[in-house]
């Protein structure tokens, strides 16, 4: 029951960060379009995975990144060591209250990713179709979404708009 207590509060944290996004809808949408065209998605490959905490790991938060982050806790070294490696793919996790994930690490893995030719993805509660267009405006190729997120209501109304485009996630 601890997990379905976890998702709940993830969830109205998403919706109330989804809710301040309103005031910002035409600028991301602006940033969406001006941001460099998706990475295909690879075929086979592994996805690599960059998170700063996890909440079952069962460690303090402090001590979480350099455990989670075999790199000794940089991001920066992580993601080129994942992409010198041959990650097919980064997921990034950008939910920022359970796994301490930020739209910065996104921004910073694309940066550091779309050289080498690796999509990067964001992976977090979604619960808007204009968080979808905020992680298009910080560079992600493409959103990974945590299952239980999928089932919001937005979602059958994203999942009928022309797929492809940043004014229509």
């Amino acid at each position: 029951m601890a997990e379905r207590g976890l998702l709940e509060r993830m969830a109205t944290e998403s919706h109330a960060r989804a809710q301040a996004l309103r005031g910002r809808s035409a600028a991301l949408h602006q940033a969406a379009v001006r941001s460099p065209e998706p990475l295909p998605a690879p075929r086979t490959g592994v996805i690599a995975e960059l998170k700063r905490r996890a909440p079952s790991y069962g460690l303090a938060p402090e001590e979480q990144a350099s455990a989670l982050l075999p790199s000794g806790g940089d991001l920066g070294t992580q993601i080129e060591a994942y992409v010198a490696g041959g990650a097919a793919a980064l997921s990034v996790l950008t939910e920022p209250t359970a796994f301490g994930g930020s739209l910065e690490d996104l921004a910073r893995a694309a940066a550091l990713a779309r050289p080498a030719g690796v999509p990067v993805m964001r992976k977090d509660f979604l619960v808007d179709p204009l968080q979808v267009v905020e992680a298009r405006a910080h560079g992600a190729s493409g959103v990974l979404l945590i299952a239980r997120s999928s089932m919001c209501p937005a979602w059958a109304a994203c999942s009928t708009r022309r797929r492809g485009s940043a004014s229509s996630p």
